[in-house]
């Protein structure tokens, strides 16, 4: 009986082409970087494992003891006219276990053509194997005696393969891999040995074939837990149950319990069961030929009780193992096919750039050297000046500069036009956003923190206690000095930090740039790293000095724009004293407002020590009577205040050019005041309702719109607001004014000048010196140049070993190229 397959089908041609494939594969080394499909047999000692191989092969393996397999054994069958056996050496690993970077398949011997010749060749190159040291051609002549008295070998196993290939009539396209039969009773380290060598070739994508000899039960074996391990889930293990003719007779339970295992049942797995028996001692010593065992296992399976009786028939021998995992074996190659084309071109990709990295050899040591210095800087200047595809580092420069002018922002003083005590400024309150409005104006993309808040009230203090020599009505410099001195306290930090982060930005890209350009040249890379850093630091210090000097320059109080400064107080001092008015009214009692009454004479103990309005000089009393200037009359009760503090007053009187005073108000029989007010009327008559935000907007709109019709063109809100009666707090409100003016100053200054001392004391200057600065620390610019650049690139061992390396796998995955090249061709055709 044979074990060949129909070879005459499509089908068998695929299998054919994709098992050649494999085998082929793996005959490159493939294996080393692909995770290539494969069937790999395991078993306990004694399980019936070399039987088994005996039986898929037709070959005899060595089986006694000492001499059992210790190295992987592939065996590659295919059809062919007649019966030939080649055994090479695939060695992958060096002594120490480690990987070989120069796999290499090599033949042992020459073809055979005598399968009783094949188990002595086998023994001569397990010897080989086992004494990587010595030349495997040494071990070609030994005789059996010979070889039985080597003494120990250099290693008890080894991972490196010995490869059978078999072509014969009587041959299915399959390929497997024998491994080392698992120890029990043996030296720990020994046992840990071969469990890791079998628990490396049943990772990923290999179907694992077990041994599972039925005179043990089936708990106790430990293949079948690395097989577990390997596969918990048992998708691609094949149970292989052996010596179904060692249960003794009366077993009967036993044979029940190992027949619900077969026919899936207990321990069940995907690819289920197969059980086989192979020749015993006896019939191996007479020497039966494949054809009788498989005639004899064949009617075993049909008298024998309870596998007589199996509805699972075609679970039972060997040939319907082979067929059964050649099929499977050819199905997961056509499902790998495509990953393992995709997964070559990847890592075929992958270690050309890794060739491309390593150093190329020179004959011009100077002019190599050069223009790698060259390119470097040209690459830093690029980044510094912020070119098209280099312009990440002025991104992060911006957003460093950036956050450093809203810090700087955030520093502005936030003065509020009235007592502390008088109204709410806490976040969320009226006032706290219409501050906020007047603060964050200026810059939409600031939210201010109103941390240092300022009271009108803590101005005054500081004028007071400030005072010396001045004249009445004069701030005394040093406050307007304390209050810049104060907001300014935080600047010198930011703009150091700032400093500092565009350093660390700089100097994270030029250590890429380095690495990038020099981390090849392993001689090389330090001394630039070195001569790189030495000047990034000096470029550094420049730039913390200029920067500390910028700010030094601003803690005197400085500025020629005075237009900016003028028209900026102008701004602030109406805004708080819009504000200030605002609020106050929201704040005034009704009370006072109500109590506007009974008209007083400039004699009545009533009479303001202060005026509500305090008129220019120039203004004439004539341009009051003429209605040029609007007049206040009002009437109020004894201790009333007006509505920013200042006593309110009844102004039932004219002004006169002939008052002997010079303007001094006098009463006129024949004049009505512009506002009368009958006692009756107190009583009944309710306080005037203040005017709505929208309203009070809508009414200022009329009044400009009013004066351009009476020639006063280019009229502002603002303007109108210098027109608001002097306040008890006039020096305050204009210090305040002045002092946030002159911070809007300062504020653009600074904002724009750090950032370009940052730039042109680190970022210019370092590209500017780099190029002259690495010429003169690598010493290539003298008489001894072209000595030290052919030292600045002598190759290290290491990179010569990784040049092979690369070379040599770049070579075996372009064989693997081709051959998938071809196979799918074969496929699609």
């Amino acid at each position: 009986m044979s074990l060949s397959l129909d070879n005459g089908s499509s089908y068998a041609k695929r299998r054919l082409t994709h098992i050649s494939l494999i085998n082929q594969l793996r005959a490159i080394g493939a294996q080393a970087d692909l995770d290539l499909p494969r069937v790999v047999v395991i078993g306990n000692q004694s399980a019936g494992k070399s039987s088994l191989v005996e039986a898929i092969s037709g070959i005899t393996v060595p089986r006694d003891a000492g001499t059992c397999t210790r190295c992987p054994i592939e065996c590659r069958m295919s059809l062919g006219p007649q019966w030939t056996c080649q055994i090479s050496i695939r060695w992958e690993f060096g002594s120490d276990g480690s990987t070989d970077n120069n796999i290499r398949e090599v033949p042992f011997g020459s073809h055979i053509h005598k399968k009783d010749e094949v188990e002595a060749m086998l023994r001569r190159a397990q010897a080989a194997v086992l004494n990587p040291g010595q030349d495997a051609q040494n071990y070609l002549s030994l005789s059996a005696k010979q070889l039985k008295h080597l003494g120990q070998s250099q290693l008890q196993f080894s991972r490196n393969t010995i490869c059978i290939d078999l072509s014969g009539p009587d041959m299915t396209d399959l390929a497997f891999v024998d491994l080392p039969g698992i120890i029990q009773n043996a030296q720990p380290e020994v046992v840990r040995l071969v469990e890791q060598l079998v628990a490396s070739h049943i990772k990923g994508n290999s179907v694992i074939l077990v041994t599972l000899p039925m005179s043990d039960d089936i708990e106790n074996q430990k293949a079948l837990q690395l097989a577990k391990e390997a596969d918990p889930f048992g998708l691609r293990t094949v149970g292989v149950l052996t010596k179904p003719d060692t249960i003794p007779p009366g077993a009967t339970k036993s044979r029940e319990l190992w027949l619900e295992v077969i026919e899936g049942r207990r321990f069940p797995l995907k690819l289920g069961y197969f059980c086989t028996r192979q020749p015993d001692e006896d019939e191996r010593a007479a020497h039966i030929t494949q054809e009788d065992a498989r005639a004899a296992e064949s009617d075993f399976f049909e008298n024998t009780a309870p596998w007589s009786r199996s509805t699972h028939r075609h679970r039972f021998g060997t040939q319907n193992l082979v067929a059964n995992i050649s099929a499977h074996l050819v199905k997961i190659i056509d499902e790998s096919l495509p990953l393992l084309t995709d997964e070559t071109n990847r890592q075929l990709s992958l270690c050309k750039t890794r060739l491309a990295a390593i150093p190329p050899v020179t004959s011009e040591p100077f002019s190599f050297v050069l223009e790698l210095v060259q390119r470097f800087c040209a690459n830093m200047r690029a980044y510094v000046k912020g070119d098209a595809e280099a312009a990440a580092l002025v991104q992060k420069n911006s957003a460093v500069y950036q956050d450093m002018k809203i810090k700087i922002r955030s520093t502005a003083p936030v003065f509020i036009p009235y007592t502390a005590g008088h109204t709410s400024i806490l976040p969320g309150t009226s006032v706290f956003a219409e501050l906020q409005r007047l603060e964050d104006g200026e810059n939409a993309k600031v939210i201010t923190s109103f941390q240092k808040q300022i009271t009108i009230g803590q101005i005054q203090a500081k004028i007071k206690s400030a005072l010396t020599r001045e004249l009445p009505n004069n701030v005394p410099y040093v406050v307007k000095l304390l209050l810049i001195k104060e907001f300014q306290s935080d600047w010198h930090d930011i703009v150091q930090r700032a400093g500092e982060q565009v350093f660390e930005g700089l100097k994270n890209h030029t250590t890429s740039l380095v690495l990038e350009g020099f981390g090849q040249y392993t001689h090389l890379r330090p001394l630039v790293e070195n001569a790189v850093q030495a000047l990034l630091e000096d470029k550094r210090d420049s730039m913390t000095a200029q920067i500390s000097k910028l700010i030094k320059y601003e803690s005197t109080a400085y500025t020629q724009n005075d237009h900016y400064l003028s028209d900026g107080k102008e701004k602030f001092l109406a805004q708080y004293k819009a504000l200030r008015m605002k609020n106050l009214k929201k704040t005034q009692p009704a009370a006072a407002v109500a109590s506007i009454g009974t008209p007083v004479t400039p004699t009545s103990p009533a009479a303001p020590a202060r005026p509500l309005f305090s008129p220019s000089p120039e203004l004439r009393v004539a341009d009051y009577q003429q209605g040029a200037v609007p007049r206040q009359t009002a009437t109020t009760a004894p201790g009333a205040k007006n509505l920013i503090g200042a006593p309110l007053n009844a102004l039932p009187f004219k002004f006169s050019d002939a008052s002997p005073s010079g303007g001094v108000p006098t009463q006129s029989p024949d004049h009505k005041p512009p506002f009368s007010f009958s006692p009756e009327s107190t009583s009944s008559r309710s306080a005037p309702a203040l005017l709505t935000d929208d309203a009070r907007t809508e009414e200022l709109k009329n009044v400009i719109e009013g004066l351009k019709r009476l020639g006063y063109a280019g009229v502002r809100p603002e303007d109108l607001q210098k027109l608001s009666p002097s306040d008890e707090y006039e020096e305050e409100l204009a210090l305040m004014a002045e002092v946030r003016a002159y911070f809007k100053v300062a504020y653009k200054r600074i904002i724009d000048y750090v950032p370009l001392a940052i730039d042109h004391e680190l970022l210019y200057a370092f590209t500017d010196d780099l190029q002259f600065h690495l010429l003169s620390a690598l010493g290539i610019n003298g008489t001894e140049a072209v000595a030290k650049c052919a030292g600045y690139l002598a190759e290290d061992p290491d990179i010569v070993a990784e040049r092979e390396e690369l070379l040599s796998r770049k070579m075996r995955l372009l064989g693997v190229q081709a051959e998938l090249l071809k196979v799918n061709m074969l496929v699609k055709g």
